[in-house]
Formats: C-alpha cells, structure tokens, sequence
C-alpha cells in the first residue's frame, strides 16, 4: 500500500498524459482517494499474504487484467471519440436505463479507480523485475482495446437494427485476447529468478 501511494502522488506530481490526469483527480478529493484506498487494499492484501515471489507476481498479473477490463469503458469512449447519443446507447448497456448524466458519473468514477490500481500494478511488477508480464499486459491491454470497440460497435448497431459490418472479426479478436489473457495468468514470461528479488510484505 506505501508503494502504491507513492506511485499515485508521483503520477499526481510528475506523470504525463493520462496517469498525471487520473492520480491529479484521485488525490484531489480526499473522499475519493480514501474509497480508492480501501478498494485497492483488497488486491494488495492478496499479493502480500503469497508465501512465494512468483505467488506475487501472478497476483499482481491478474489484479492488473482485472483494471484493464475495468478501465475498458472510458478507454474506449476517449480513443474513438465517443460521444452524446452514441456514448449515452453504449452507456444503456452497461448501466441500464438510467439518467445518461448518472452512467456517465459512475463510469468515470470506475475508471478513476481502476487506472490508479493498474498504475499502481504496473510500478510494482516493475520493482519486481516483471518486464515480460508488463510486456504482455500492453499487449493485452491493445487487443482487449480492439475487442471492445467492436463489441459496443456490434451492440450499438443491433439496438438500431443494423448491420455491424466488422462482426466477422469480433470472435477473432476475442479468441487473440484470451490466449494473451492466459498467458499472463499462466506465469508465462515469468522474471528467471522467481524465487528471490523483492517481495512485498504486510506491514506490522
């Protein structure tokens, strides 16, 4: 928890482009980042009660998996410039029908969260000397990016009645996704000394 702190208040103070965004808005409301806190504990309690390093490191693995498919929403709607009635449908699908400018809120504020998590997984599978899994996980984070775009294209044109003409593609993308997914999680592009370097520890 030190660590990520400390990765959130540098992004707030000297990051660039999207992290200095993200970690400036967290810290700036001091309720936000204490519900930010107490979420991203959980996951950090995980990777700190693994008795061995590589326990660790695939806990961070898969907390930084979990933040890309969190994040997946607003991601889309800032790289294809989504936006009024083609966000507000796409919106309707994972929110319901509700106030466009409610979705909207909760939206960012998930996004908010789980950006600042998965910087903060970032910089940890970094000390740890994890650079095939952040490798992979840039990887994943552009074709899950793919995926995504498709699907809420494919369900936007559907809610109209329309043909999606990239929806021989959506399986594709989402079967490469998977196989990136699973090697992640299957420890594949392990650091070759699992078993020693830094381990994260709960504090006393």
């Amino acid at each position: 928890m030190d660590e990520s702190e400390k990765t959130v208040h540098r992004g707030a103070a000297r990051g660039e482009g999207a992290l200095q965004s993200v970690c400036r808005q967290l810290v700036a409301d001091e309720a936000r980042y204490r519900f930010w806190l107490v979420r991203h504990e959980e996951p950090m309690t995980q990777v700190a009660a693994a008795k061995h390093r590589r326990d660790q490191i695939l806990s961070l693995r898969k907390s930084a998996v979990q933040q890309v498919h969190k994040s997946a929403l607003v991601r889309y709607f800032a790289d294809y410039h989504i936006t009024g009635k083609e966000r507000d449908l796409t919106l309707a699908d994972f929110y319901g029908v509700i106030d466009p400018r409610q979705a909207t809120v909760a939206a960012h504020q998930t996004y908010l969260h789980s950006a600042s998590t998965g910087f903060c997984d970032e910089e940890l599978l970094s000390m740890v000397g994890d650079k095939g899994g952040l490798d992979l996980l840039q990887k994943y984070r552009e074709r899950y990016g793919q995926y995504f775009s498709m699907y809420c294209g494919s369900a936007r044109a559907k809610r109209r009645g329309n043909r999606y003409v990239l929806e021989a593609l959506i399986p594709e993308l989402n079967t490469t996704a998977k196989r990136l997914r699973e090697k992640i999680l299957g420890g594949q592009q392990m650091p070759s000394e699992v078993y020693g370097g830094v381990r994260f520890r709960r504090a006393s």
